[in-house]
């Protein structure tokens, strides 16, 4: 397998803003590429944060994931998912369409048939069966 099928996928993720999270309600969908946001990319926002550009490199590392959108300008057309496209978007906008995003790619909790739900990070508990000692 080569890289380059790792970081092949684009994904789409539907986002919904609530009043109760500091929006006017509404919904959206944005499509992007996971495989693009890589330790290079986090080091970079890092990078950014120490030299006070944290801004810039958060807005690089977002153009270059980010594939299409359904965002609209105040006329109607649609807002580039860009750089220019995304400087103009408030911040608290930015952070939850980019959480949203990573909370898409983040590992799901598996539920066992015959088990609660277990993270896909922790070692499964042998169980024992009724009646007898573990």
């Amino acid at each position: 397998m080569k890289v380059a099928a790792l970081k092949g996928g684009v994904r789409k993720v539907d986002i919904i803003f609530k009043e109760e999270d500091g929006f006017d309600a509404g919904e959206m969908w944005v499509e992007y590429r996971p495989g693009e946001l890589t330790i290079d990319v986090v080091e970079s926002i890092q990078d950014g944060i120490k030299d006070g550009s944290e801004a810039g490199a958060i807005l690089a590392m977002m153009s270059k994931i980010l594939v299409d959108w359904d965002l609209e300008n105040e006329d109607g057309s649609k807002l580039p998912p860009t750089e220019d496209g995304l400087r103009i978007l408030p911040l608290p906008a930015l952070g939850f369409i980019f959480g949203s995003m990573m909370d898409d790619v983040r590992p799901k909790e598996k539920k066992d048939e015959n088990s609660e739900s277990t993270s896909p990070l922790e070692e499964p508990q042998e169980k024992s069966l009724v009646g007898t000692s573990s």
